[in-house]
Formats: C-alpha cells, sequence, structure tokens
C-alpha cells in the first residue's frame, strides 16, 4: 500500500512468484530492507554468551509433548501418504512447530495447562542467580506467548523490562 505498483499487478504477482520467485522478489525487496550488526549499533556491549541447559519435562509436560507428537506423526503421515513429501512441506514445518512449542511450555500448545513449566522455573532460577552476581541477561524467545508466561511468573524481586512486536 506505501508504493503500489512496485511488484507489478496482483495478477502478474504469480508469474513473479513461481519458478525463480524467491531469488527474484529478495532482489526486489533488499533495498528496503535494513540490517544493522550489534558491533555497529553498539560495540560496547559484551559478547554474547550461549549456554545449552538440558531441562527435564514433567511428566505432565511430557504427556502434552507425547500428544502433540503422536497428532503430528499421523496428521504428516496422511498428508505425505496423499499428496506425497514435496507437497507436504508446509504440514511437516508446521508440525516441528508445534512440537517446539511444546517442548517450550505446555500452555503454548494446551492453553488449559496449569503447569509452571519446567523451563519456566529453570530460567527464573537462572536469572535469579546472574542477578545475584551482579549481571544482567536478555531472554530471546521466538514464542512471544512464551515471553507472557515468563513474565507472569517472574518475582516480584528480579525486576525487568519487557518488549515484543506489540
Amino acid at each position: 500500500f506505501l508504493n503500489p505498483g512496485l511488484f507489478g499487478s496482483s495478477r502478474g504477482m504469480p508469474a513473479v512468484l513461481g519458478h525463480s520467485g524467491p531469488a527474484l522478489l529478495g532482489r526486489m525487496v533488499r533495498p528496503f530492507l535494513l540490517r544493522r550488526t550489534k558491533a555497529k549499533v553498539a560495540p560496547e556491549l559484551p559478547e554474547r554468551i550461549e549456554q545449552t541447559i538440558k531441562v527435564r519435562l514433567s511428566a505432565d509436560e511430557r504427556a502434552v509433548y507425547d500428544r502433540v507428537l503422536q497428532a503430528a506423526r499421523a496428521d504428516v503421515l496422511g498428508v505425505v501418504a496423499s499428496k506425497g513429501l514435496a507437497r507436504s512441506k508446509f504440514h511437516v514445518l508446521t508440525a516441528l512447530l508445534r512440537l517446539r512449542q511444546a517442548a517450550c511450555h505446555a500452555r503454548l500448545v494446551d492453553g488449559r495447562s496449569t503447569d509452571t513449566g519446567s523451563k519456566v522455573r529453570e530460567l527464573i532460577d537462572r536469572l535469579l542467580q546472574l542477578r545475584d552476581e551482579g549481571n544482567r541477561a536478555l531472554v530471546f524467545s521466538q514464542f512471544t506467548e512464551f515471553l507472557a508466561i515468563v513474565k507472569r511468573q517472574l518475582p516480584p524481586e528480579l525486576p525487568h523490562l519487557y518488549l515484543d512486536g506489540k
């Protein structure tokens, strides 16, 4: 709506998005994307530290995950059987997304879940430890609903700022 006709007409879009569509579309929008690295924006920030922490799901969380796994498996196998693997990629990706959500927190796939969440408990423990050491942390998640769950469970003695796409 900001620049009508930039990508051609709506009738011409299927041709643009055809065989070489992704590459062509990428070249068309590249001038409108701004990508800045941390080194250019805030060089005073320390390097990012990543840790992989394995957290065992509670029995309830595991049950939710297993239900999502079984449903995803049945859905994907059914779609692949009827459409073939090449035409089932969206279903496969959707199933993987649901599994990632279920592994993150049961409430992301089952809104009725009242479990605090093993990962939320572990995260809060780590954040309290970092605070006690005089450090700060940036918590990122692809799932903003997960961040909202964490925010609601943060203890009052853990000051925080919250930012999402809203």
